[in-house]
């Protein structure tokens, strides 16, 4: 079953397509939350929601790579007749436990984001005209309200990439074109162009040589085929993954294939979200919403969000001159308030390392 592929029936209110995503979020979240631990998930939520907060559901896959795969970004819970990735106060995002702690960049408007287009002569044509004017409608109004600000590489080398990077501050690299996977690394690449404009096959370690010494640069977005997938062996061995050990707070990639109109309303959704201080993961509800206000059926569960920022801030945006953030009662707390359900013993807990203070193991799913 591909409840990820976009077919004309998705539009409706019930469709195969919903149904299916339903049914399988439903599965994945039983096999999950059962008995003592179904009672302690539901419990722990809404003792957070009556304090205001949230409660993140972070998934360490590291040790079991095999279930990475899993479109987890569908967990539904039947009782509540809800998917947990569509709300802001329970975001679903792959978390990396890692030894370093990352804080939030200060911003002062606008966030700066740089796009790469790739289009190498010797592979599938993608219209990256259109392309790119898709990107800019879906951040017209931001880009007026001076919020933000998107920048296009002339060219999709690394060589280019580097160039600008030494000239110019960004926080966010935003990545459009082919991925793959290749079974002979095992691992997923991405299809930049090299000099002369062919393909050059580039490896998530391959472009963190170049990300990673960008201090401001905390997001990298990888609109791309299969830029997450990795092994069943290294879980760090997709472009996304790699990219997170290598440094990088926060990368979002597609599990699908994203239609158009789809990645229209997730980079205006998640956008408008990160420029007014929301955390990344909060943002990534949003842009799931938008996607779905669009009529793009289960298009929303395609994004995937891999973590290593523990609270998910990985930007403190000043907005105190510009547009004002969503008062605490409408956010719940996006910016830091957000509780973590530990799936050893049923309980929850707010601090900066997020182990569970009852255990003493890592709040984790």
């Amino acid at each position: 079953m591909k409840i990820g592929n976009r077919r004309s029936g998705m539009r409706k209110a019930d469709s195969p397509e919903n149904r299916a995503a339903r049914e399988f979020g439903q599965k994945l979240f039983d096999t999950v939350f059962h008995g003592e631990l179904e009672t302690a998930f539901r419990e722990s939520l809404e003792a957070a929601r009556k304090r205001g907060n949230g409660l993140r559901i972070r998934l360490l896959l590291d040790e079991t790579p095999e279930l990475a795969d899993l479109p987890w970004e569908y967990l539904y819970q039947q009782k509540r007749k809800e998917f947990l990735a569509f709300s802001r106060e329970t975001p679903v995002v792959r978390y990396f436990h890692l030894p370093e702690t990352e804080k939030p960049l200060a911003v002062r408007p606008p966030l700066r984001v740089l796009v790469m287009l790739s289009n190498p002569s010797d592979v599938d044509c993608l219209n990256i005209e259109q392309e790119w004017q898709k990107l800019k409608e879906a951040v017209k109004e931001l880009e007026e309200r001076s919020l933000l600000v998107v920048e296009r590489l002339a060219r999709a080398t690394l060589s280019e990439l580097q160039e600008r990077l030494q000239r110019g501050t960004y926080h966010v690299f935003h990545f459009v074109g082919h991925g793959s996977f290749d079974p002979a690394t095992q691992e997923s690449v991405l299809a930049l162009e090299d000099e002369k404009g062919r393909k050059r096959l580039v490896s998530g370690p391959d472009i963190g040589i170049y990300l990673r010494d960008a201090p401001s640069l905390r997001l990298v977005i990888l609109n791309a085929c299969e830029g997450g997938r990795a092994s069943q062996n290294d879980p760090f061995s997709g472009a996304a993954q790699s990219l997170v050990l290598q440094g990088i707070p926060a990368v979002i990639a597609m599990q699908f294939e994203v239609s158009d109109e789809a990645a229209i309303a997730l980079a205006s959704g998640f956008y408008k979200a990160l420029a007014v201080n929301y955390p990344v993961d909060a943002a990534v509800a949003e842009a799931r919403k938008a996607v779905f206000a669009a009529g793009c059926g289960v298009e929303w569960g395609t994004p995937v969000l891999y973590l290593r920022a523990p609270d998910g801030r990985i930007f403190d945006v000043d907005v105190s001159s510009r547009d004002k953030p969503p008062q605490e009662s409408e956010a719940r707390q996006p910016a830091s308030r957000r509780e973590h359900f530990c799936i050893h013993c049923g309980q929850s807990v707010v601090q900066e390392d997020f182990f569970c203070t009852n255990c003493g193991k890592p709040a984790r799913l």
